[in-house]
């Protein structure tokens, strides 16, 4: 077999003893001691503004070096996870120019049949841009290997430097010590690792930090990884204490240091993040968070909370019981509320709270927001149900639902209200919108999440069609809350309906029972939400309240009586399974005439009603139970939302439609 030997363009061969199986060098604090006894103001010099005089060992990038390092590193690895990232360097630094391969040629025909497999497994790994290939090591290989590169990287890069160094040496080493904790994508981001997760920052936080923090942190990322810089951040930190690094020494940091798309990155991975750890729903357990993560969003608190334990979650617990008293559905609300913990409408649905008031919902609503942290978003309910803003105009209530998993908005005003084109597509999955803030122009948010809308028994939806009638999930709160006199009082003439309320459920109080709430929707998240199933009670409210404001289906169901439906129901029982038949059979019956329809079906001339009249008393109706102004609905129209409710129509003489089968009431 042919062995494959790799020789790198001006690097020496120190880099060979630094490998993941490699003994690494413990800190050795006496050399510092020996490194920093140069440092008396005669003996030291600095040659500040001499650049010739820095010497760099090598021909490519430090950051390059780096990527170098970290190939020598993992070469020789039998992890098939290593091995991935391995190729993925490889492609990457020979297309860079900074491998040189040289073959030993075996006579062995079937060796080299093999090798050339290897060649093929080569031609099919992606070359990626550097800084993915930067976040490819992060994800794939352990955190304290990367931190022995970079310390690596600065000690060999600049070793020969502590006595010459600038402003240039001193940011290039800064880059290594932040690689793939520092992006920039229109601003700045870094990366927290005791937080888990990046905040924005500025390049005058950058600044502050090279300039007071830098030296200090250097040293105490050798300490950590058991690596000895021999002295070089003494240099560094005396440097820094005569000299000030600004923010126009920092500018070329922006074309280094930028990551494509970053911002379309954040927040999309299957992950929560808490201030102590990451929940990771790919292992349905917690882990330390990694910059690959790209969270920028987070609950707020710690995920091993000492407020979740028994008694909290009992209380918790009690709540439910006390709000929505039945198993059923409290097991299906907690479901509900739980696909909010992964980005995604995964019921596609557009979710109704509703009760007459004093009912736990606007408690809920606010324990929701506190549970999810940044990962809630409480716009305006007009977002919703009203108006949609067009994607020109500043929409700061659309713009907060970028990379949010769950909107909880409270009431509308009672009445009559449409639901917007936005709203339409959130709940449709449709993902990416446009949308802008004030002095800032139009940019794509992703917005995929569940919207909750708190309201009351009266209000009524007027645009409602087939796809938003698919879409309504109603969840009634049927419970009052109220104080122990008024219950007492409610109980003595019948009212079952009430509890008694409690301070612990009021304001911001509710927000230690955030960690106990969130743990019990992990118990109850569901990977496939298909699976889930509606409670009776849901139902109904659901039927009830899509009636109310579908006007025609309500008129339907009160106006409307099916003469044939049971007999309809008992030739379905008496078929069986002889479905194709009966379509076949349904078809040849719909292209008689009217009339041996009729007969063939055994349909009186009384169980049949022209669409007109039906459709003329549909407007008297409406004028006098709807609205008493002039209704602006065709015929036409009205035919649409009888076949959406599957009304039987037949054609008669002169192509005038017929109901079969029905009576006027």
């Amino acid at each position: 077999m042919r062995n494959h030997s790799f020789e790198v363009n001006g690097i020496t061969n120190d880099m060979a003893n630094f490998s993941l199986t490699s003994d690494t060098t413990e800190y050795n604090s006496s050399s510092d001691t020996e490194n920093n006894s140069h440092s008396d103001g005669v003996n030291l010099q600095f040659h500040l503004d001499q650049i010739h005089d820095v010497k760099y060992m090598f021909e490519c990038h430090p950051v390059l070096y780096f990527l170098l390092v970290m190939f020598n590193s993992i070469k020789g690895s039998e992890e098939e996870e290593y091995q991935e990232v391995c190729r993925e360097l490889k492609k990457f630094l020979k297309n860079q120019g900074l491998l040189k391969v040289e073959v030993e040629v075996v006579e062995e025909e079937e060796e080299m049949m093999d090798d050339d497999d290897d060649d093929d497994d080569d031609d099919h790994v992606p070359l990626l841009p550097l800084n993915e290939l930067i976040y490819r090591c992060f994800d794939h290989l352990p955190e304290k290997l990367i931190n022995m590169a970079k310390v690596f990287t600065i000690k060999n890069c600049y070793r020969c430097n502590r006595n010459r160094l600038n402003k240039m040496i001193v940011i290039n080493c800064y880059i290594i010590y932040q690689l793939g904790c520092l992006v920039f994508d229109e601003f700045w981001y870094r990366y927290d690792y005791p937080k888990h997760g990046w905040t924005q920052t500025s390049e005058l936080e950058i600044v502050q930090d090279i300039n007071i923090f830098f030296a200090m942190n250097l040293e105490a990322l050798a300490k950590q990884v058991g690596l000895s810089l021999d002295g070089f951040t003494f240099f560094i930190s005396h440097y820094l204490c005569t000299n000030f690094i600004g923010v126009k020494d920092i500018g070329h940091l922006h074309h280094v240091l930028f990551l494509r798309n970053f911002r379309q990155r954040i927040d999309k991975s299957p992950v929560l993040r808490f201030n102590d750890c990451v929940y990771d729903f790919r292992i349905r357990a917690t882990r330390s968070g990694r910059p690959s993560d790209f969270c920028v969003k987070g609950t707020g608190y710690d995920f091993y909370s000492e407020e979740n334990n028994e008694e909290t979650r009992e209380l918790l617990m009690q709540f439910f019981r006390d709000v929505f008293v039945e198993e059923d559905l409290i097991s299906y609300v907690l479901k509900i509320l739980a696909s909010t913990l992964t980005h995604g409408n995964k019921l596609r649905s557009l979710i109704f709270f509703i009760g007459s008031g004093s009912n736990g919902k606007t408690t809920l609503g606010n324990m929701m927001k506190y549970t999810m942290g940044d990962y809630a978003a409480s716009p305006n309910v007009s977002l919703f149900l009203g108006r949609s803003v067009s994607a020109e105009k500043p929409n700061p209530h659309m713009y907060e639902l970028n990379n949010a998993r769950v909107a909880i908005c409270e009431e509308p005003d009672p009445g009559t209200v449409t639901i917007t084109g936005d709203a339409k597509a959130i709940t449709g999955n449709v993902g990416t919108l446009k949308t802008r803030t004030l002095y800032r122009d139009l940019e794509v948010i992703y917005v995929d999440l569940l919207p909750i809308i708190n309201t009351n028994f009266k209000l009524s939806i007027s645009n409602l069609d087939n796809a938003l009638i698919d879409r309504i999930i109603v969840v009634p709160f049927l419970q009052r809350f109220i104080p122990k006199y008024k219950k007492e009082e409610e109980e003595r003439e019948g009212d079952t309906h009430v509890r008694m309320v409690q301070s612990m459920w009021q304001g911001r109080q509710v927000q230690r029972f955030a960690p106990a709430l969130m743990h019990l929707l992990l118990d109850y998240y569901q990977e496939d939400y298909t699976l889930v199933k509606m409670p009776d009670i849901v139902k109904k409210y659901t039927e009830g309240f899509v009636l109310r404001c579908d006007h025609v289906g309500r008129f339907i169901k009160f106006k409307l009586q099916d003469v044939l439906k049971n007999d309809e129901e008992e030739e379905d029982d008496d078929d069986g399974d002889d479905d194709g038949d009966d379509e076949s059979d349904e078809d040849q019956q719909n292209a008689l005439p009217l009339e041996e329809y009729l007969a063939q079906k055994n349909i009186s001339s009384d169980a049949i009603i022209s669409m007109e009249e039906v459709y003329n008393h549909y407007r008297k109706w409406y004028r006098a139970y709807v609205n008493t102004s002039s209704l602006n609905y065709t015929i036409t129209e009205f035919r649409m939302d009888l076949n959406k409710y599957g009304i039987r129509l037949r054609k008669g003489q002169l192509e005038e439609d017929y109901l079969i089968g029905y009576r006027l009431v």
